[in-house]
Parts: structure tokens; C-alpha cells; sequence
């Protein structure tokens, strides 16, 4: 397990450090997911979770139906109308 320290600016940014960056092999503009749980926060990479045997990963299943979620919302705010099927998938 690799250790670094972070600390929070006041734009609410962190950077991660190097040593844990070349070890997980995240690059510059690469998206990640942020989660909480609990007292804890979880960084998780996309491309990492977009890679996983979706079938055994139950938190990369969450994250889809996550991001499938967000989706739908963003269209109903932009006025396109969602059928039943379609939210319920």
C-alpha cells in the first residue's frame, strides 16, 4: 500500500501525490470518482472501474447505474421526456 499526504485548498482542491499517481498509473486530465463513505473518501479511477469484470464488481455495477442515473437526470432537467422503461433500466 502506498502512503501519501494531501492537504485540501481553499478551492477545495488535493493533489495526489506522485509516488501513489506513477503507482496507479493516473495521468494529467485523467477522470476519477470521488466517493464518501462514512468518515472515509474513496478515489477510484474510471478507467479502472470501466475495466473490471462488471459481473463480479458490484461497486462497478453501482457506478454505472450511478452514471446512468445522473444521465437521466440531466435530461429531464433539460426538458427531454424519459419514458418508464427507459429511467427503469
Amino acid at each position: 500500500m502506498e502512503v501519501g499526504l494531501a492537504k485540501l485548498s481553499t478551492k477545495g482542491q488535493i493533489v495526489i501525490p506522485n509516488n501513489i499517481r506513477l503507482k496507479m498509473g493516473i495521468k494529467k486530465d485523467e477522470q476519477l470518482i470521488v466517493m464518501s463513505d462514512n468518515d472515509e473518501i474513496i478515489i477510484r479511477s474510471v478507467k479502472g472501474v470501466l475495466n473490471t469484470d462488471r459481473k463480479k464488481s458490484n461497486f462497478a455495477k453501482e457506478f454505472i447505474k450511478a452514471m446512468r442515473h445522473d444521465k437521466i437526470l440531466q435530461d429531464m432537467e433539460a426538458g427531454r421526456e424519459i419514458g418508464a422503461e427507459e429511467a427503469l433500466r
